[in-house]
Formats: structure tokens, sequence, C-alpha cells
């Protein structure tokens, strides 16, 4: 009512006319962005290759990636993953019950959600580096940066 009130009086009518059977409808909308955010709980710094590794040709990372995204993307979101070894020449990511092949600089992951309102989802990703020429025997930073977008 002390909106009406408000109105009546911008618009030029008593305040008395405005509440006596006045009947005002207002449209209130609101749009909600979608949102996704990560919190990394554990992750790799370090890959060792031994000799036997490059031999096979990849080196399955021993310490699972394991974060929590945080969206309200209905339709999902996309996990971006980047890595610049000069020891790799790609990399396949398992998690969710799927492989993804990655090249060597890294790709996108596309992760399917239902439903709307916020949800926290943990997920765990396991790396196997697929070992380039240059590759030699030893213990090397690596930790893949990740983001995430929502769809």
């Amino acid at each position: 009512m002390a909106a009406m009130l408000a109105v009546g009086a911008v618009a030029g009518v008593p305040p008395a006319e405005a509440a006596d059977g006045a009947n005002a409808q207002v449209a209130v909308g609101a749009t909600v962005l979608r949102h996704a955010g990560i919190h990394m709980l554990t992750a790799p710094r370090t890959v060792s290759i031994s000799q036997a590794d490059i031999a096979r040709g990849y080196v399955d990372v021993a310490i699972p990636s394991t974060l929590e995204i945080r969206s309200n993307s209905p339709t999902g979101y996309l996990l971006a993953i980047e890595s610049q070894a000069d020891f790799a020449r790609g990399t396949e990511v398992r998690g969710n019950g799927g492989v993804a092949s990655l090249d060597r600089f890294g790709g996108m992951l596309s992760i399917q959600t239902v439903g709307h309102g916020m949800k926290t989802t943990p997920v765990e990703l396991r790396f196997r580096i697929l070992l380039s020429q240059q590759a030699r025997p030893g213990v090397y930073p690596w930790a893949p940066q990740i983001w995430v977008l929502p769809v």
C-alpha cells in the first residue's frame, strides 16, 4: 500500500484516492545467472616417469585430482583442463564414468547435470599422460590447471 501511495503521489493523484479503490499491477522479474565454481581438494604436484613408462608410452599419475563442483546450471558445465608439460603428447582423463582424450595442451570435458538449484558434485579425475619423444626418466612438476564454466 505504501508503494501505491508513493506512485499515486508521483503521478499527481492524492494519496487518499490512490489508496481508495485504485488497482495497480506491478510486474517483477528476475534472472538467475548461471554459476559454477570449483574447490580443489587434492591434486598431483609431480609425476614420476620411469624407463618402463617410456617404453610403454604412458604413465599413470598416482594421485587423482579430487574436487567439488558447485553449480546452479540445469544443463551442466564444462571442465577446462590445461597442461603444458614437454614430456606429454596428450592426456587421457578418467572420471565420472568416462574417458576423455586431450591434446598436449589440454581440452574441455562436458559434464551433464539434471535439475535446478545450486548443487555440489564431487568429482575424481585420474590422469594417464601419453609420453612424447622428449620424455626422460625422472620426477617432474605436473599440476594441471582446471577451470569450470557453466553451460
